[in-house]
């Protein structure tokens, strides 16, 4: 017995020792499990090759090639089964110059791993590594610059232990069916973590890291896309970042969210979403659900929901706050949404109440009552610091007592939006105080505080028969303008004071009557119409304007090329 286990100990000894002078043919011959030949690239053996490129064209169906640390300037495309393996990811490097698609795998069951490959083509086409053909396995391998890092369109393949740095699009999933992205990391400054397009089917993405600090971490399309155990952050300079959810049957699950979360959506999409975090909060994503109560999350998704209680919420650092998708009869209240790109968004969703929440420093807007969303009451909130503080695409809405200062534009009416009720806000230190935006009619803007703007109300292009009454309009550049095409407006009962320019008008048929004008720097009214535009008649009776008046006042401006006058046939002498 002691015989054999000193026979037994030199075998091992022997073994290691042939290891230890041969450990990369030890390697290879375990890791791959093919049973061809084994080429090697660089290094100083005899009979090696000087470029990966030369052992691809030699090696046949099933062999190993084993690439030395090293800089490889090099464009490969293999089209024969092979296991490729670098001898370090970090120093084993393959480099495109900054020219097209680095590395095509384009045969079955090619294994490619441990290598940095960088500087692809920046075009749309372009990328560091491709794979089309199916059940590939790529593994350890550090991709740095280029339009894509991977890019697979084939099936069944496995990208997994990866880096990916400096790519618009860290890894696409271009189609195929059952690929399988797990434990890569992703940390970029222009684009996105991972792509998921449309063609591909049961994709499954779990467990890896992805950091976007631009377009957002994730893009989720395709059919029955497994989303599923990942870190996702986003950055906090950024807050739009998120994930897209474009696909059929996704499922969102277990992941964490960190200044990031999900993009709201225009069309309705068929998801499950559940156990996900977001900034240590949970991720709320209620669909079809009624009378229930939403606290401390950090995030709220509510799809065709209705009488949803969403208060008391403090988020921050996420693409939307709320998003109500087609829901109806919520509340929204005390919460405060601040760095997102948008605060609260509507979207389909009528005869819901939004009020006293605080609303800050959003990118693109406050408040969203996007298309299709009448009937919803904004009331008492502060909206603060934002692009848009609200804006508004829909009809029918009553927006009171709100205070909207230092945002691009207060509160903005855009295209085609009717009979909204603004009344009763004070809208100051805004570029546009209230700006109602081209086709916006018959809405009624009464009784608000509108200082310190460059623009107090501003009526964009064909706006009409729009009432702007009772207002408090004062210290603004412009108090009240009203562009070409915006005819038949009211301007009735407004204190316009202490502007540099009080009302100007580029349109006709409007009514500008029982308005007190004081103080106004340049000009309390004036007019400028365009060339061919024809006389326009414009009503400006019965106005205050400063003093009395026992003469016709009269109004100068331009008709373009040809200065102009207009009059007050009947100027108050009275403050009304």
């Amino acid at each position: 017995m002691r015989r054999k286990g000193k026979l037994m100990a030199v075998g091992i000894i022997c073994i290691l020792t042939a290891a230890a002078f041969a450990p990369v043919a030890f390697f290879i011959s375990f890791a791959s499990g093919n049973g061809g030949n084994t080429l090697y690239v660089g290094g100083d053996g005899p009979g090696n090759y000087t470029s990966i490129g030369d052992a691809i064209s030699a090696a046949e169906n099933g062999d190993n090639i084993f690439v030395y640390t090293g800089n490889y300037s090099e464009h490969l495309v293999v089209n024969k089964t092979l296991n490729i393996i670098g001898e370090d990811e970090n120093t084993t490097i393959i480099d495109g110059g900054g020219i097209g698609m680095v590395v095509q795998l384009l045969a079955n069951n090619i294994r490619f791993s441990g290598f940095t490959v960088r500087n692809g083509g920046r075009d749309w086409s372009d990328g560091l590594v491709m794979c089309d053909g199916d059940q590939t396995t790529i593994t350890d391998v550090l991709v740095n610059g280029g339009r894509y890092g991977f890019i697979v369109n084939a099936s069944g393949c496995v990208v997994d232990s990866n880096r990916m740095l400096d790519c618009y699009a860290g890894i696409c999933i271009a189609g195929g069916e059952g690929n399988v992205v797990t434990n890569n990391t992703m940390v970029d400054q222009w684009g996105k973590g991972i792509d998921v397009e449309n063609a591909a089917a049961n994709t499954t993405v779990r467990g890896n890291y992805f950091k976007s600090t631009e377009i957002g971490p994730a893009s989720l399309g395709g059919r029955y896309t497994l989303f599923d155990r990942n870190t996702v952050e986003g950055d906090e300079n950024n807050g739009y970042a998120g994930i897209w959810l474009a696909g059929k049957h996704v499922v969102v699950s277990n992941n964490t969210f960190i200044k990031c979360g999900l993009s709201d959506f225009y069309a309705y999409i068929s998801c499950e979403i559940y156990n996900n975090t977001v900034n240590g909060k949970p991720l709320v994503y209620m669909e079809g659900k009624s009378n229930r109560l939403v606290e401390n999350a950090g995030q709220v998704f509510l799809i065709n929901c209705s009488r949803i209680t969403v208060k008391v919420q403090n988020m921050s650092y996420i693409p939307t706050g709320i998003f109500l998708f087609n829901s109806h009869e919520c509340t929204i209240s005390s919460s405060t949404v601040s760095n997102t790109w948008i605060g609260i968004r509507l979207f389909k969703s009528t005869d819901n109440v939004i009020i006293e929440n605080n609303i800050l420093s959003a990118g693109y807007a406050g408040i969203s009552l996007a298309p299709f969303s009448d009937g919803n009451i904004i009331s008492h909130n502060i909206i603060n610091d934002n692009s848009r503080g609200m804006d508004v695409w829909s009809s029918h809405n009553e927006i009171y007592g709100n205070t909207a200062e230092r945002n691009w534009l207060g509160i903005n009416l855009d295209y085609g939006s009717e009979k909204n009720n603004i009344k009763n806000n004070t809208i100051g230190n805004n570029t546009v105080g209230i700006d109602i935006w081209q086709d916006s009619s018959n809405n009624v803007v009464e009784g608000n505080n509108i200082k310190y703007n460059s623009a107090g109300v501003a009526l964009g292009y064909s706006c009409q028969e729009n009432e702007i009454s009772e207002n408090e309009i004062s210290h603004n550049t412009r108090g009240i303008d009203i562009s070409m095409s915006s005819d038949r407006n009211r301007v009735e009962g407004n204190t316009i004071s202490e502007n540099t320019w009080g009302v100007s008008v580029g349109s006709k048929y409007n009514v500008i009557t029982a308005n007190v004008f004081l103080n106004n720097k340049l000009k309390d009214a004036t007019f400028l119409y365009p060339k061919g535009a024809g006389i326009a008649f414009n009503n400006w009776n019965g106005n205050y304007w400063g003093r009395p008046h026992l003469l016709p006042k009269p109004i100068f401006g331009w008709h373009v090329p040809f200065p102009w006058v207009a009059f007050d046939w009947r100027p108050l002498l009275v403050p009304p």
